[in-house]
């Protein structure tokens, strides 16, 4: 070999022409002796290597490769060497000057003497791309391994080379690698989700392979060995190599079992939720934060007046007029403002008017606890409020029609009061006249009662609270009573404790309750019973009781003895009379006074007992008493002129009759106009003017006589039937002095006249 060429001189001519053949040749060729050094290389050998050939004299070939491929090239060498193999093939590293290393295939075999002669090529980017492909193939298997779904691979006849972890678990077993048995994962029962076999060559992987396209999200079932099912959404993709050649396919199966079941659970929640919400009779709905409408039943729907098209996806503003959504957006914010929700009462325009709805509304949470949706549901209302309606204008026509009542019963129990006092004074009949007179009082009784219970009811009663010592509200109530109590020939008995016991109440009402307890006890015990009233402290309470042995209370009627219109002897004679509504009185006069009142009867012929328990007052002491106003001046009866105005006839002429024997000058005028020019021709002291007259009525003619300076100092009295607070309140208004009602009793004339009372009758 030339000397550019080999590292040792060489000295035959052949060996000169085989170093210059050498020098041609694209690849590396050296000649190694048998102690391992080169003997022979070309410039290609000397170039894979990266050194010059003259730089080559000296080394072995354990001087070029790399420390840990020396053992493998040695071993290599021997066994050429001592003939063991007749060729080798090695990839190995060899050194660079530069400190790196490049891969070369080495291919060796003996030749003569001992020696090896080898053919030496750079393989450094076929290694390198082994080693990248090798470390994506790893990479490759463990993203595999590591995905939370059942994944495998497969090559392009669908023989199966690669599965995870997750597949075995899908699948119930692990599958054949490369056996035709699993081709497709033919193996496995493959169902649509319809229940559909599916067959292999229908599977996604294998519509993959052949079609050489993705498929994704398939529903499939599964069916495993031993006979369970699970759904997975199937997956298929086509792999190829860097050539663009198939070389097989990636399948993944995703596991929604739990979703499917989640799913189905779910549509039986919104099945019986649907079933619910159209079923119910009120409206419901649920709305967005944005205040657009998600849901509605067919009531709301039907309420609204508007299809779920029309309301799902837009707000109130987008459907109902502005004054309509105005309030439904108003309260909605109150709702998700206040956390808990709120009622409301809300009106929307129908075509037979304005429909009234009881609403709540109230925030839905999301899966954070915060506000989510609106939920509405609502009540129609519009018929009971209509009904409510109606009923308060019956309730006011009633007591309309009670005041009318009363008025009508008065009037013609004024004459016959009158007459009943004058027959006093002149006919010598005092049984008739106490008889007469007890039964006008009766009647007078029951209209004061039936009006009571209509103030009462519509929370017209207002109480005059003070501090009052119970035992002088009872021993009132006691003589009040007294000719009740004396008629039936009663014995009475009075039980008061030593200590005063206070209570804060208004003390003509108080009086009022037990006078009504005390003359239905006389009422209902047959002649010659027996009557008690009495009172104890219990605690921070006072306790009254009233007491007969008459005929008792059916226990039926007992639960229902305190309802307005309740007789509470129903099995007594009627000659006991009554409208049935003291007791309902007496109850709602206690309960105004924050008490409780109970009845209790061991049933017919077993007397009755009722309770009254008031609390007592915080303090025991009583108001101190206020000096008493100066008595009215009072001239005497023979100076005084009294005209008495009323159109009704009867009513006036028996009433001057009436005060003619009490020595009285009195005159009589029918209308407004008569009163007027005889009270100018007469100049009365006293007027008894009656209110609900024709043409000119008693406000009017108060308001006449007060600005004419010859009446406007006379008594006006309004003598009527009206009793109402309001009437009062109007005749003050018109500048009466006094209010009357009918029928007057005498003695309220002669307080008023300044009359000594009447001298009492020797009979009862």
């Amino acid at each position: 070999m030339a000397a550019s060429t080999r590292p040792v001189p060489t000295s035959s001519a052949g060996e000169r022409a085989l170093e210059a053949l050498l020098d041609q040749i694209a690849v590396g060729v050296v000649q190694i002796d048998r102690d391992g050094r080169l003997v022979q290389a070309n410039e290609s050998f000397a170039r894979t290597v990266g050194r010059a050939l003259a730089d080559l004299a000296g080394l072995s070939a354990g001087d070029l490769v790399h420390p840990d491929d020396a053992l493998r090239v040695r071993a290599a060498l021997d066994d050429l060497r001592t003939g063991q193999r007749a060729s080798v093939q090695l990839d190995v590293r060899v050194a660079l000057p530069e400190g790196s290393y490049a891969w070369v295939n080495a291919t060796a075999s003996r030749s003569g003497d001992e020696h090896v002669v080898a053919i030496v090529q750079d393989v450094t980017a076929r290694r390198l791309a082994e080693d990248a492909l090798r470390q994506s193939e790893l990479r490759f298997r463990r993203l595999i391994e590591k995905l939370p779904a059942a994944a495998y691979t497969c090559d392009p006849q669908g023989l199966i080379t690669f599965y995870n972890d997750q597949a075995v678990a899908l699948w119930g077993r692990a599958p054949k690698l490369h056996h035709p048995d699993d081709r497709f994962c033919g193996s496995l029962g493959l169902f649509l989700a319809d229940g559909t076999p599916i067959a292999r060559e229908s599977s996604c992987m294998a519509k993959a392979l052949r079609e050489e396209r993705d498929y994704h999200g398939e529903e499939i079932w599964i069916e495993r060995p031993d006979g369970t099912r699970v759904a997975a959404l199937a997956h298929a993709s086509p792999l190829r190599d860097d050539a663009g050649r198939l070389v097989g396919s990636l399948n993944i199966l995703v596991d929604v079992s739990e979703r499917k079941q989640a799913e189905a659970m779910l549509r039986g929640h919104e099945e019986r939720f649907q079933r619910f919400m159209q079923h119910l009779p009120g409206l419901a709905w649920i709305k967005d934060l944005r205040g657009r409408y998600l849901f509605v039943n067919d009531a709301a729907a039907k309420a609204f007046q508007k299809s779920r098209a029309e309301l799902y996806g837009r707000t109130d503003a987008e459907v109902f007029p502005a004054e309509t959504s105005a309030q439904f957006r108003e309260n909605d914010h109150k709702a998700l403002v206040s956390g808990r929700g709120v009622e409301t009462i809300e009106t929307l325009e129908h075509a037979d008017g304005v429909h009234h709805s009881l609403v709540s509304k109230f925030p839905i949470p999301g899966p954070d606890g915060a506000p989510a949706w609106l939920g509405g549901i609502a009540i129609d209302i519009t018929a009971r409020m209509r009904a409510e309606d109606a009923l308060r204008e019956a309730d006011r026509r009633k007591d309309e029609f009670l005041a009318t009542l009363a008025h009508e019963l008065r009037n013609p129990l004024a004459p016959i009061r009158s007459s009943l006092h004058v027959l006093r004074e002149i006919a010598d009949a005092p049984d008739v006249y106490a008889m007469l007179e007890r039964q006008v009082d009766q009647m007078v009784r029951l209209v004061e009662d039936l009006l009571e219970v209509s103030r009462i009811t519509r929370g017209r009663v207002e109480l005059r609270r003070e501090p009052v010592e119970l035992a002088s509200v009872l021993r009132a109530a006691q003589e009040t009573s007294r000719p009740a109590l004396e008629a039936g020939h009663h014995a009475f008995e009075l039980s008061l404790p030593d200590e005063p016991l206070v209570v804060d109440a208004d003390p003509v009402r108080l009086t009022q309750v037990f006078v009504n307890l005390l003359d239905n006890a006389a009422k209902y015990t047959p002649d010659g019973g027996h009557v008690a009233l009495g009172a104890e402290r219990s605690g921070a309470e006072v306790r009254v009781w009233v007491r007969d042995d008459g005929v008792g209370i059916p226990g039926h009627v007992l639960p229902r003895v305190f309802e307005p219109f309740t007789q509470s002897a129903h099995t007594l004679p009627r000659a006991a009379g009554g409208l049935g509504i003291g007791l309902a009185l007496v109850a709602q006069l206690v309960d105004l006074h924050g008490g409780r009142i109970a009845a209790h009867s061991d049933g017919a012929g077993r007397g009755s007992e009722f309770v009254v328990t008031l609390p007592l007052a915080a303090r025991a002491a009583l108001p101190r008493s206020e000096p008493a106003p100066p008595a009215r001046e009072t001239r005497p009866a023979e100076g005084r002129r009294v005209l008495v105005v009323d159109d009704n006839r009867d009513a006036a002429e028996s009433l001057a009759m009436l005060l003619r024997t009490r020595g009285v000058e009195a005159d009589v005028a029918h209308d407004g106009p008569s009163a007027l020019e005889r009270v100018r021709a007469h100049a009365p002291s006293v007027v008894l003017l009656d209110i609900g007259m024709p043409g000119m009525d008693g406000y009017e003619v108060a308001r006449r006589m007060r600005a004419d300076t010859v009446t406007r100092d006379a008594l006006l009295v309004a003598v009527t039937g009206w009793g109402q607070p309001d009437v009062q309140s109007r005749c003050e208004e018109a500048g009466f002095d006094q209010h009357l009602v009918k029928p007057v009793r005498l003695e309220a004339l002669e307080a008023l006249l300044g009359l000594p009372p009447r001298a009492k009758s020797a009979h009862p």
